[in-house]
């Protein structure tokens, strides 16, 4: 999560073929018309891997520690206006070193080296302050035009490169709320992905009113949603309150998944740990005193809610960092690092919210 939630002349890179590689899958199978909503063999335990400098020592024992088999990764294309074309695929220079092709790739296989999945999870910036990738809609035909040219360039180098590189699962974007309705050009740039790549495909939709309104679930193996729900407006909210309000989300999202016949997964979700969190979780900055028990409440109340719906596939936890001294409980940042709430995934994802 890089930006604020609404409440409310590029080439293609040469295209080798798949040849004999096999993705390792949580893969979605169809069910009988008119059936039950799908389940996935395996919940996805994951975390949002926050991109940095070269990895230094092993980023991924705390990550096993915590129970985690997924990590995400998250490069950008970077546009300048939010309504003119100008979609920018950028593999390396001024990026963090983890956002580059060549940051990706080594990140992509020390974690698999370590028993480790990946989601890449390509999304856009958009330049300017307090700007969202969500606004973005062109003003013409034409204009939409060359911009769904440009994200299909960039998109399909990402799933060349996920295929050469046996990523697990892809999201095809996120949060972009003004484009997904413009069915076609998704429909045809989802096809073309198919052609190269053979994992499992995704779409981060914005939790607010997108996820009802995406018009291609069905041709997607998993509901993905950026889920920073609001779910306690008073800041002393009781434990029960909390839960109950992540229970009315629970049973939304379940006929969201029935209807659209795909499991559901959270492509994003998470807390600051700080007072107030729970009322605007979208909201990055993180001014006042740090509180780590309101991010372990959300956290609780989030697996008490949806853990053990069948429908209901996994998370990525926002956010993650490979430097071992993050977080910690004067940090009131979103990472569950070192506080309260790590403790609380790690109890969920290692056994099933039991006491170890």
């Amino acid at each position: 999560m890089h930006r604020r939630r609404a409440p409310r002349s590029l080439a293609i890179p040469a295209l080798v073929a798949a040849g004999a590689i096999v993705a390792t899958i949580v893969a979605a199978v169809p069910p009988a018309p008119g059936g039950p909503a799908l389940s996935t063999p395996e919940k996805i335990r994951g975390v949002c891997f926050v991109a940095g400098g070269r990895l230094e020592g092993d980023p991924w024992k705390p990550i096993r520690e915590l129970g985690a088999g997924w990590i995400s990764q998250t490069p950008f294309a970077w546009q300048e206006s939010a309504d003119r074309p100008g979609l920018k695929l950028v593999t390396n220079g001024h990026v963090l070193w983890g956002e580059t092709d060549e940051g990706l790739i080594e990140t992509t296989r020390r974690a698999k080296a370590a028993g480790l999945k990946t989601l890449l999870a390509p999304q856009i910036w958009l330049r300017g302050h307090g700007a969202w990738r969500g606004t973005i809609a062109m003003k013409t035909d034409d204009d939409w035009k060359t911009w769904f040219a440009e994200y299909r360039a960039m998109i399909l180098h990402y799933a060349a490169l996920a295929r050469d590189e046996r990523i697990e699962a892809l999201s095809i974007g996120a949060e972009l709320s003004a484009a997904t309705s413009r069915e076609a050009e998704w429909r045809a740039i989802i096809a073309e992905i198919r052609k190269i790549y053979p994992g499992a495909l995704t779409y981060g939709a914005n939790w607010y009113q997108e996820p009802e309104a995406v018009p291609f679930w069905d041709a997607l193996d998993w509901i993905g949603i950026q889920a920073y729900y609001p779910i306690a407006e008073d800041p002393s909210a009781p434990p029960e309150k909390v839960l109950a309000a992540w229970m009315s989300r629970a049973d939304e999202l379940g006929k969201l998944a029935a209807r659209a016949r795909r499991p559901l997964i959270f492509t994003e979700v998470g807390y600051r740990s700080q007072r107030g969190a729970l009322a605007e979780p979208w909201v990055w900055h993180t001014d006042g005193a740090a509180d780590p028990e309101v991010q372990a409440l959300g956290f609780d109340a989030l697996f008490r809610a949806m853990w053990d719906k069948p429908w209901f596939g996994g998370l990525f936890v926002w956010k993650w960092f490979p430097d071992e001294r993050a977080g910690g409980p004067a940090d009131a940042t979103f990472t569950p690092q070192g506080k309260p709430a790590e403790a609380t995934i790690r109890r969920w994802f290692l056994h099933g919210g039991a006491a170890p």
